[in-house]
């Protein structure tokens, strides 16, 4: 949040998947995929121009 408490406001978003049952030596291939999720989002459109929307760190937890 931005200008707390005044004009509190969001400035970023930053999402961090977990891949339950996944395989770790996929970890890009789900990095690139949660990339293209965030870029193809509706609400990921929407906020992008007005706020930092970013994927963090994947977490693959194998089944």
């Amino acid at each position: 949040m931005s200008d707390y408490p005044r004009a509190a406001r969001f400035s970023a978003i930053a999402v961090h998947p977990t891949i339950v049952g996944g395989d770790c030596a996929r970890r890009a291939e789900y990095l690139a995929a949660a990339a293209a999720a965030r870029d193809q989002c509706f609400i990921g459109r929407t906020v992008r121009d007005d706020l930092d929307y970013r994927v963090g760190a994947v977490d693959v937890q194998p089944a």
